[in-house]
C-alpha cells in the first residue's frame, strides 16, 4: 500500500510540475483534460498531504539500530563513581541475567544472584529511621534525562537500546525515539515490543533515594544518580503501569507482581542502597529479611 502511495505522490508532484510549464508558457491545460484542474489539485495536494502524515507517524523498518546488540550473559562490574571510596566498601555487583523467557508465562529464575553475598550484603546495611522526617524532595533537583555522548539519543533511548533482545526500530529518520524492540518486564513477567508501552524506572526511585541519604547530596550528584547506567539494573525498561504502581515505595510497601523476582529484586536493592551510601528504614530492613527466608 506504501509504495502504491509513493507512486501516487510522485505523480502528484508531477502533475503540479507541469501545471507550473504550462502557466509559464501561457498555455491551457484543460484543453488537454478531461477533469475539471481544481479537482485535480484537491486530489493531488491531499494525496501528498497523506504521504506525509504517514510518513511521520508509521516508523521507516529500515532505519533500525547501527549495531546488533548482544545479550551479555556476565555483565562487567560496575563503574565507581568518583565520589564513593572503593577501600570502604566492596560490593560485589556480580549479577548474572539469563536469557529472555521465550513464553510470558516462564518461572524460570530471570536473575540469577550469590546467596552468601546477598547474605553479606545485607549485614552492610545501615537500618536508620530518620527518612520518615527528611522533607523537602524535589524531582527537578535530579534533572531529566540526559544525552551525555551528544548523539541525540537520551538515556532513556540508550537504555532501551542495550536492553532489547533485537535491534531496535526507531520512530524517525534521525534515530533519536526508539519505537520498537524486544524487552522483557521482570515485573510483570511479560514481553513488550513497543518502546510507548514501557517506563525506564529507576530501581531504587529517585525519592527514596532522597530520603535514604540523597538529600545530603550536591545537585551534580542527583543528576549522576538519575542517569546512571554505569551498573546494569540501576536503570531498566518495565511496563509504565507497574513503574507508576511502585512509585517511590521500597519493598516494605510494594513487589512486582511476579514473585519469582522477588528474591532478584531485593538483592538488586540492596547492591544499590549499598553502593550508593544510601540507607534503610526499619520496615524495610525487616520486610528484606523476610523475602530471604524464601531465598
Amino acid at each position: 500500500m506504501l509504495n502504491i502511495l509513493g507512486i501516487l505522490t510522485f505523480l502528484s508532484f508531477l502533475y503540479f510540475a507541469i501545471q507550473i510549464i504550462f502557466a509559464i508558457f501561457k498555455l491551457d491545460l484543460q484543453k488537454f483534460i478531461k477533469t475539471s484542474i481544481k479537482t485535480l489539485n484537491i486530489l493531488a495536494a491531499s494525496i501528498i498531504l497523506l504521504s506525509y502524515v504517514l510518513n511521520y507517524f508509521i516508523p521507516d523498518t529500515s532505519f533500525t539500530s547501527s549495531e546488533e546488540k548482544t545479550i551479555v550473559e556476565e555483565p562487567t562490574n560496575i563503574k565507581t563513581p568518583e565520589i564513593i571510596d572503593k577501600d570502604d566498601i566492596e560490593v560485589d555487583l556480580t549479577i548474572k541475567k539469563s536469557a529472555v523467557p521465550p513464553e510470558k508465562n516462564s518461572t524460570d529464575q530471570i536473575y540469577e544472584y550469590n546467596l552468601d553475598q546477598l547474605l553479606e550484603n545485607i549485614q552492610l546495611l545501615v537500618v536508620d529511621n530518620s527518612s520518615t522526617y527528611v522533607q523537602g524532595y524535589d524531582r527537578d533537583e535530579f534533572g531529566g534525562w540526559i544525552d551525555d555522548d551528544k548523539d541525540c539519543q537520551n538515556t532513556r533511548a540508550e537504555v532501551l537500546i542495550d536492553t532489547s533482545e533485537e535491534s531496535v526500530v526507531f520512530r524517525n529518520l534521525d534515530n533519536c525515539l526508539v519505537g520498537y524492540g524486544y524487552w522483557y518486564d521482570p515485573y510483570t513477567d511479560q514481553i513488550y515490543t513497543d518502546a510507548s508501552n514501557l517506563d525506564i524506572d529507576h530501581f531504587v526511585p529517585l525519592k527514596n533515594a532522597y530520603i535514604s541519604g540523597a538529600y545530603l547530596w550536591d545537585e551534580q550528584r542527583k543528576k549522576e544518580y538519575s542517569n546512571y547506567t554505569g551498573y546494569e539494573y540501576h536503570l531498566i525498561p518495565v511496563f509504565k503501569s507497574a513503574n507508576r504502581e511502585k512509585s517511590a515505595y521500597g519493598p516494605e510497601v510494594w513487589l512486582p507482581e511476579n514473585e519469582d523476582f522477588h528474591c532478584g529484586y531485593i538483592n538488586i536493592w540492596v547492591e544499590i542502597k549499598i553502593y550508593w551510601n544510601l540507607t534503610v528504614n526499619e520496615k524495610e530492613y525487616q520486610k528484606i529479611l523476610e523475602i530471604l527466608e524464601s531465598c
